[in-house]
């Protein structure tokens, strides 16, 4: 009883604010996650959906990674994985709302392992239709991961996380059909071969992807007020970051690097929205670090992406392993039995001789 007053307790002085903009969300939600949450036991904590929902992701990007292991029926595969993968992420926040678990570490999870999926969504749809355009891979990383940075700001100012009308659903959405559709070798073969100036019809998606992204980022720095330097400073240095290494290193060595780097400041921003309200710096050793390669020829080495990829490794763990300590007792892998389930038991008398 003590540990279940607790728990409501702690989420009652925490409060979720979130205005959702999706175009599909009110579909998705209503058609798909509202019947599915409603035959989740009540048992299973919404951190096991969070963490399936991220092994589904990654799942897709092993696949991709080595495409001839299952070999046609990738086409059926990694689509089926992002769209269980979509419906994980609407399933764990129904599940923290249907069982009063939400709370802000488990805030802080759910959306910082979910700042990785730009990166790995766009990896995954550069590799699977074949994109030669590295340039506009590039962009659309990072003028998504702008306009993802600008939304979780845009938190950090006014404690309310704005959803715009064209994000994760509808992009990966779309990107699922695409998948679905590409199973038929013809409708494949139309996608990625050029049609548009050298651009491929997917392509052209992916440019699409991009300008969605520029358009969140413009319209969310527009609204928001109190601006300080280190928003800016971000821009800039995330700018920097992407030239350089799509100049120094494969597709695979650029999406690490800008994912690695745009999650760990965006990580910093969710530390500051939830424990104590410090706006910290995006950091200038990766990009001073690629200025240095790419300007010092016989410095330049393959592994120079192993020396990064390891530092930017090792501070957001290290953020993340001081996040869950600040909010350690906000973690909940067991949930509260509600007071109409809990037992009710007699209190024991005395034994009559």
């Amino acid at each position: 009883m003590i540990l279940f007053t607790f728990f409501i307790n702690c989420m009652a002085r925490y409060n979720y604010q979130k205005k959702d903009h999706s175009l599909l969300s009110p579909v998705f939600q209503h058609y798909l996650v509202a019947p599915l949450v409603s035959i989740i036991p009540w048992g299973v904590p919404a951190n096991i959906i969070t963490i399936l929902a991220n092994l589904f992701l990654y799942l897709a990007l092993y696949f991709v990674l080595d495409a001839h292991l299952l070999g046609r029926a990738n086409f059926i595969v990694i689509p089926a994985l992002l769209l269980l993968y979509l419906v994980s992420k609407g399933l764990d926040g129904a599940q923290a709302r249907k069982t009063n678990t939400e709370t802000p570490l488990g805030e802080f999870w759910s959306h910082f392992l979910g700042t990785f999926e730009n990166g790995i969504v766009l990896y995954i749809m550069f590799t699977f239709f074949q994109v030669d355009n590295v340039l506009l891979f590039v962009i659309a990383l990072l003028f998504n991961y702008l306009s993802e940075m600008a939304m979780y700001y845009e938190q950090y100012k006014t404690g309310w996380l704005v959803w715009d009308h064209i994000h994760t659903l509808e992009k990966i959405g779309l990107t699922v059909l695409l998948m679905v559709v590409s199973s038929i070798d013809v409708l494949y073969q139309f996608l990625i071969e050029d049609r548009f100036s050298s651009l491929s019809l997917f392509e052209l998606f992916l440019a699409l992807v991009a300008l969605s992204g520029l358009i969140t980022f413009v319209k969310t720095i527009t609204r928001s007020t109190n601006l300080t330097y280190g928003i800016w400073l971000f821009v800039l240095l995330l700018v920097i970051v992407s030239f350089f290494s799509a100049f120094l290193y494969s597709p695979l060595g650029v999406v690490i690097i800008i994912t690695l780097y745009s999650c760990l400041y965006i990580g910093k921003l969710l530390r500051a929205h939830l424990v104590d309200g410090v706006e910290r710096s995006p950091g200038i050793f990766t990009p001073l670090f690629l200025l240095i390669v790419f300007f010092t020829d016989d410095f330049f080495d393959v592994n120079t992406i192993y020396i990064i990829t390891l530092y930017l490794l090792v501070n957001i763990v290290l953020l993340a392993f001081y996040t869950s300590k600040a909010l350690k007792d906000h973690w909940i892998w067991t949930n509260p039995i509600p007071a109409k389930k809990r037992r009710k038991t007699k209190p024991k008398g005395r034994i009559k001789p």
